[in-house]
């Protein structure tokens, strides 16, 4: 009986295989993207499940009677708790990531390699917190012996190529000297010590040397320890402190903080994290739901269309499970094929994206294709259940048909489709919202890519670079590497600073003005600035000394005199003001806008330009300077004045190319969809075609019968979608300076049209062809 439903299910879908081709890609299309934000959402919430002992892991944290948290450790309270022995405490951890250093590996008597190396603090009691697992090497032994490291599985085979020839090996962290005492197998990812990022070098510590920096402490548990209970007893003994030594933001000083034992998780278990996990799970269900539509819209239209031949199969001893059988298997086969298309696409494209993302956020995101396909299972599995469940209503509607009326068509009344003209007008809107998602967040970032700095065209800020000085090797001698990178003729100008962005600057200080403090941007720059970036001095000069300042038209409107010479209080030192300069024009609305500008002292970023075509040519020099000094195993981050000032817009281009794809797919999936189901309406009324056309009926009075259904509900889903476009668009235009107007209703014609005119082309090409077929023909086969 299988064999005869597989068999049966086979020919139906071979006869309608258009139908069954579209549903196939759309639904896995939903698949895919779907599982994709599933997965991202999974992969941020599951931290350390990988470990042995995942239910004793806890994090201890600092917090007021506020609820408000300080991640700093004053050391006599943590000695406190220690010494406080209590026997839900099994062991207290330290642990920091120090990000990035370079690292400098002897592998031989002569031989060095040089890397740039995700690092970490940590003291003994990580390892056993983690269940460390040693390849070489002793690693109680590395925390006994001062100045020591263990090194990950596989930093050691990338350096020395087997793991066990790292042992007792030398390696130079900012002119310090450390040596290699084990080599542990990598850590599962995501940890809460690495996040999602490798590990790669772990320096061991003792805690006392780890609570005078910022780091993290963890708890090891007892087994069933209540962590409510237990935050009982640490309160019990009365240890408080407040951090009035240090200065924090929004007066946290003044607080007293107490210590709370949390779950790794806690954080994302709340209301307000359950809510930004479900907007990024949104975008994917929207995708899926379109494809879910796509295929449940035209089974139900399949379904309904072959009333006539169920119906004659129930007359001739078909029972309800026989019937049941025969349309699950069909469902089975388009989903089955459906689930094969996704997992064709996530193992070539999928790999592509998520590298993509990963160098666009810099996260160390990574595929785990296991847990990936158990994403894409559990989604299989629940399709297959709606899909029964629908099957299982077709059946009992065609239970409940007389015999007769089942095989003369059915019930007449039914014929409006109701359940799938809705599902149509849900994947309207579907398309709608991503197109316009799409178009706003372009026409947005158009207008603020120019936004910083507009005084210096594009097309200048993209022909200028930014040549880091700050690596180790060229400690000492940025004065000769500069005059080395500044003497080509290929170089027209160049700017010396010592700040790594000229729009968000990194070096700031705290001016006040009437009782209020205000956030004041340094800039410390060589004293071309002005003619560099084009920004005119309105009064004054640029300072010539380290005691003088030239200020902004935003920030000398805030000071009590404007003239030349006017002392500027800036985090309690004085500065003499030479002069004002025109406003730096800022991307986000909040920013006070305040500049000040130094000279520079210590350069460590050099801005080279150069003339329009010769870009290649100044890279190949930069390189050529730069490897000199540099070993070529570490790369050089050269960037253009342009990226490095649009920097705070790369998440929300990355947001436009997103809404763009998921647009393009929905398009693509409501598009196959309208083509389908006006496929299933022809096959349904070609008698009442065949019939009109020999009455006279045109081309035309044949796209308005079947058109004019389909512009209804797409009018109906612009109804509900423009609405909540415009919502969005103003609610986020309230967070920058430079905007878009999107109350020009060009923009809103352009967007309903091209959207419309897709629709229209895909209806009218099915409806070409049905227009052209010879009526005799129909109504001699009907």
């Amino acid at each position: 009986m299988l064999t005869h439903y597989f068999k049966i299910g086979f020919r139906n879908l071979k006869i309608r295989k258009t139908q069954t081709f579209i549903c196939a890609i759309g639904l896995s299309m939903g698949i895919l993207a779907f599982s994709v934000c599933t997965y991202l959402t999974t992969l941020a919430t599951k931290v350390n499940h990988q470990f042995p002992e995942y239910e004793q892991m806890a994090k201890l944290v600092p917090v007021n009677n506020k609820g408000e948290k300080w991640y700093a450790y004053p050391y006599r309270e943590v000695l406190k708790l220690k010494e406080a022995q209590l026997p839900e405490i099994r062991n207290i951890v330290y642990g920091t990531s120090i990000g990035k250093q370079i690292c400098t590996f002897q592998s031989g008597l002569e031989k060095e390699a040089v890397f740039e190396t995700n690092c970490f603090r940590i003291n003994e009691g990580i390892p056993e917190y983690y269940s460390m697992q040693p390849i070489t090497g002793t690693i109680k032994e590395a925390f006994l012996q001062p100045q020591s490291v263990l090194i990950s599985e596989t930093m050691a085979r990338k350096v020395y190529g087997k793991a066990e020839e790292a042992l007792g090996k030398i390696v130079e962290v900012e002119e310090k000297y450390y040596t290699i005492q084990g080599v542990v197998k990598d850590l599962p990812l995501p940890n809460q010590l690495t996040g999602i990022k490798k590990s790669e070098l772990f320096f061991c510590c003792q805690e006392e040397e780890l609570l005078e920096m910022e780091t993290t402490i963890s708890l090891l548990l007892a087994p069933h320890t209540d962590i409510e209970d237990l935050n009982r007893k640490i309160a019990g003994l009365g240890i408080t402190f407040n951090y009035k030594y240090t200065d924090l933001p929004s007066e946290l000083g003044d607080e007293d903080y107490h210590f709370k034992v949390e779950g790794i998780n806690a954080e994302k278990v709340g209301l307000h994290n359950f809510s930004e996990k479900m907007l990024l799970q949104s975008f994917g269900f929207l995708v899926l739901l379109s494809g879910l539509i796509n295929f449940f819209s035209l089974s139900i239209g399949s379904f309904y269309n072959r009333t006539r031949e169920l119906s004659m199969r129930k007359s001739i001893g078909a029972n309800n499970r026989q019937l049941f059988g025969q349309l699950f298997t069909e469902q089975i086969l388009t989903i089955l094929l459906a689930t094969f298309f996704a997992l064709c696409l996530s193992e070539t494209v999928l790999p592509w994206v998520i590298h993509l993302l990963d160098s666009i956020t810099e996260t160390g995101l990574y595929l785990d294709m296991g847990l990936f396909f158990r994403e894409i299972a559990i989604i299989l599995v629940e399709l297959l259940a709606i899909s029964a469940f629908i099957v299982g209503i077709t059946i009992w509607r065609i239970h409940k048909i007389p015999g007769i009326r089942g095989m003369r068509g059915g019930n007449q009344t039914g014929s409006k489709h109701r359940v799938r003209n809705v599902m149509l007008g849900v994947g309207f809107f579907i398309s709608l919202f991503f197109f316009g998602l799409a178009s706003m967040s372009f026409l947005q970032n158009r207008e603020m890519n120019t936004a910083i700095y507009s005084s210096c065209p594009k097309e200048e800020q993209e022909r200028t670079f930014i040549v880091p000085l700050t690596a180790g090797q060229l400690k000492g001698i940025e004065q000769e590497v500069i005059r080395a990178l500044t003497e080509s003729p290929i170089v027209t100008e160049y700017l010396l600073t010592e700040n790594s962005n000229l729009g968000n600057s990194e070096i700031t200080g705290d001016f006040i003005f009437n009782k209020v403090k205000y956030l004041v941007y340094i800039l410390k720059v060589s004293g071309n600035y002005p003619d560099f970036v084009h920004l005119p001095i309105l009064r004054g000069q640029m300072p010539e000394n380290p005691n003088q300042v030239l200020v902004n038209k935003r920030l000398s409107g805030y000071m009590e005199k404007e003239e030349m010479g006017n002392n500027l209080l800036l985090t309690e030192q004085n500065y003499t003001v030479s002069g004002v300069v025109e406003d730096i024009s800022l991307l986000m609305a909040a920013e006070d806008g305040l500049f000040v500008i130094m000279p520079v002292q210590h350069p460590k970023y050099c801005y080279l330009r150069c003339q329009k075509g010769d870009e290649e040519k100044l890279m190949k020099h930069i390189n050529q300077v730069m490897y000199k000094w540099i070993p070529d195993t570490l790369s050089v981050p050269v960037k253009t004045f342009y990226e490095n000032l649009n920097e705070a817009l790369y998440q929300l281009i990355l947001l436009q190319n997103i809404f763009l794809i998921l647009a393009v797919i929905c398009i693509f999936i409501t598009t196959s969809g309208i083509y389908a189901a006006i496929t299933l309406d022809t096959e349904k009324r070609q008698k009442e075609v065949a019939i009109r056309k020999v009455n006279g009926a045109t081309f035309k009075n044949i796209i308005l019968l079947f058109g004019k259904l389909y512009i209804r509900i797409f009018c109906l889903g612009a109804i509900f979608c423009l609405p909540i476009l415009w919502l969005l668009a103003t609610t986020f235009q309230e967070e920058v300076q430079k905007r878009y107007d999107f109350n020009n209703p060009l923009f809103w014609f352009c967007l309903l049209a091209v959207t419309a005119g897709l629709i229209a082309i895909t209806i009218s090409s099915k409806l070409y062809r049905i227009a052209r077929t010879n009526p005799a023909k129909t109504i001699k086969a009907e």
